[in-house]
């Protein structure tokens, strides 16, 4: 253990609850790691929390093993798992503004690229390249939330009434029901009959804070009137509208990073009409390139709808939720327990979060999967991210080079 700074430092290494960590780390050397994982973290969550791991605990020793898991832990109970340990670290080191500014700082690079890439978009989307390239993702996409279906239903659906939440998942998705019905549903199924009805045994330790994993053109001048139109805000939607919306999907937004797909998907797409089944798959694909948190899919949808000033406030608001909730569990770290009734109410949730995972693979491949093509590219995806674990990043650009060469031939 370090001997910690210098008598004239300020008591940066110790913890808002008084305990200190294993080394020292400046606000401003922390907030450049963050920015650092945010521009390099590729893969999802359980990637970007190895990558946090690798770079804050086992390399500059800023924080504790056990506190880091425990904080990827109670990540997991709302919102986004890796962006929630962001919030985590700054606020064990900085306190409350700490975990803001740190949060911030692994976000924003991809919210700024997600932006730039929905206003490139909104302004060639009708260039025979690009809509070749786009058609080649759909079909990884498709693999892509098969795949993390797949990866949390091992842990998640193992008994028979997992399996049963699962299907009611499944069916709730499908059916257009409210996902928070089935959640609430799941979560009181899981109190009732205790995590060994459902998973087999009690979870332990470090088995309980395990992460959800998981994913050229015609040159033109780009003139003011062009600006302005991807700047434009779409008929329907406002921005106290747009702020409410996506407030509302983070206070039910559980079970991980691929949960926000049949959320948002549900509530912009079937409900609002907000975005087209084609444009949704589209942005679920842009989050996946780029690196940081697939949330950032909120950036693009935000973007769609009202512009620069609707990407901030749609992610703004998604993380609110969240983030109030891990300030609550920060400031209350000494005397909460991860277990019991939290684990129960967690392993009743997952099966119905896995079966509405399915339900929007299921619904985002009507119009795509059309012909043996589309589904030989399925399979091979799903075959690299769950076989060989490729990223997801070069899965869907694979599948975009395929999509503009069988476009050209």
């Amino acid at each position: 253990m370090g001997t910690g700074p210098p008598a004239t430092a300020p008591p940066d290494n110790v913890v808002a609850t008084g305990e200190p960590e294993c080394g020292h780390i400046s606000l401003a050397r922390l907030l450049a790691e963050f920015m650092k994982m945010g521009c390099l973290a590729f893969g999802g969550g359980m990637a970007i929390i190895a990558f946090m791991e690798q770079e804050l605990v086992r390399k500059r020793r800023v924080i504790a093993p056990e506190r880091f898991l425990n904080g990827v832990a109670l990540g997991q109970v709302l919102g986004p798992m890796a962006v929630n340990t962001c919030f985590f670290v700054g606020h064990c080191l900085y306190g409350p503004m700490g975990g803001l500014l740190s949060l911030l700082a692994f976000v924003m690079p991809s919210v700024l690229l997600v932006i730039a890439i929905a206003w490139l978009y909104a302004a060639h989307q009708s260039l025979g390249v690009l809509q070749a390239a786009l058609a080649g993702l759909q079909p990884a996409v498709i693999a892509l939330i098969a795949s993390a279906a797949w990866s949390m239903g091992r842990k998640a659906v193992r008994r028979g009434p997992a399996a049963v939440l699962c299907a009611a998942g499944v069916a709730a998705g499908l059916g257009k029901l409210a996902p928070v019905y089935v959640l609430a549903a799941g979560g009181l199924c899981g109190v009732l009959l205790g995590s060994r009805r459902l998973v087999g045994g009690q979870q332990q330790g470090k088995a309980a804070m395990e992460a959800k994993p998981a994913a050229a053109g015609t040159r033109q001048t780009i003139t003011w009137p062009l600006l302005g139109t991807a700047l434009a805000p779409s008929a329907g939607a406002s921005f106290g509208g747009i702020a409410i919306t996506f407030l509302k999907l983070g206070l039910i937004w559980f079970g991980g990073a691929y949960t926000i797909v049949p959320l948002m998907y549900q509530r912009i797409v079937v409900d609002l009409g907000w975005l087209t089944p084609a444009t949704f798959r589209d942005g679920v694909a842009i989050a996946n390139l780029t690196p940081g948190p697939m949330s950032v899919l909120a950036t693009f949808a935000g973007y769609r709808v009202y512009g620069i000033s609707g990407a901030l406030a749609a992610t703004f608001a998604l993380y609110v939720p969240a983030t109030a909730l891990m300030l609550f569990f920060c400031r209350n770290y000494q005397r909460m327990q991860i277990g019991g009734r939290t684990r129960d109410l967690l392993n009743g949730l997952n099966p119905c979060v896995v079966g509405l995972i399915l339900s929007a693979g299921v619904l985002l491949s009507k119009g795509v999967l059309v012909n043996y093509t589309a589904w030989a590219l399925v399979v091979a995806s799903f075959l690299l991210l769950v076989r060989f674990k490729w990223s997801p990043a070069y899965v869907l650009g694979v599948n975009a080079a395929l999509g503009v060469l069988l476009r050209m031939h």
